[in-house]
């Protein structure tokens, strides 16, 4: 088998792990929209009182490590199993909270459409670097180019990941026996992967010096 072939079946085999995942991703989606959906059918009816209220999800820790809150039937069992409440969903009255600026609402929307633009832009790229490669232009300057901005893509998703969790975090809460967090869902596999395709991107430009001197040595 060719080198090219190999580059090609390597790309495929990309595709088929990002189409996986993005099946999976779909699926987290479906059943987050689905919990969504509820969530905010719940607060318009809490909110047809005189408060209102928003959803968030919290980790909570107990202080004390025999502390269980909950006693269920197992039902393959039969028997009473003692629980503990590690993540809950809470509804947190907003009446009392002061209402979001303008600046943090467009800051949200700026962070959500820079998502998929990176998501979009990483995979135009890669397709071109999969086409350069193929046509023969394996260590060009155009790839190192690149693939440097593909690192800098995926980074650019972790970062935005991350500014739009801290520009979601749930108000001040305090619980009694309890240490209270907010969940942080990233993916540290992009910024790896960032970081990753930074140094393939030095490599590759190490390889177009080396050729480039081989080719005044000749």
């Amino acid at each position: 088998m060719t080198t090219k072939r190999k580059f090609n079946l390597y790309c495929i085999l990309l595709l088929a792990a990002v189409v996986l995942s993005l099946f999976t991703a779909a699926q987290k989606f479906a059943t987050g929209f689905s919990q969504g959906w509820s969530d905010a059918t719940i607060n318009m009816q809490r909110s047809a009182g005189t408060a209102n209220y928003e959803a968030y999800e919290l980790t909570l820790q107990a202080k004390d490590p025999r502390q269980c809150e909950l006693a269920l039937t197992n039902t393959a069992t039969g028997k009473t199993d003692s629980l503990r409440v590690s993540q809950a969903m809470a509804w947190i009255s907003t009446s009392q909270h002061p209402t979001e600026s303008l600046l943090l609402t467009v800051g949200k929307m700026a962070v959500i459409a820079l998502i998929p633009l990176c998501f979009i832009a990483f995979w135009v790229v890669f397709i071109r670097l999969v086409w350069a490669v193929n046509r023969g232009n394996d260590f060009g300057t155009s790839n190192t180019r690149r693939l440097r901005l593909m690192g800098w893509l995926l980074i650019g998703l972790y970062a935005s990941e991350w500014i739009f969790q801290l520009m979601t975090l749930p108000p001040a809460i305090s619980y009694e026996g309890y240490q209270v967090s907010s969940p942080m869902y990233t993916d540290p596999m992009l910024l790896v992967s960032g970081i990753g395709l930074l140094v393939v991107s030095q490599l590759f430009a190490v390889g177009q010096r080396m050729k480039e001197e081989n080719e005044l040595t000749i």
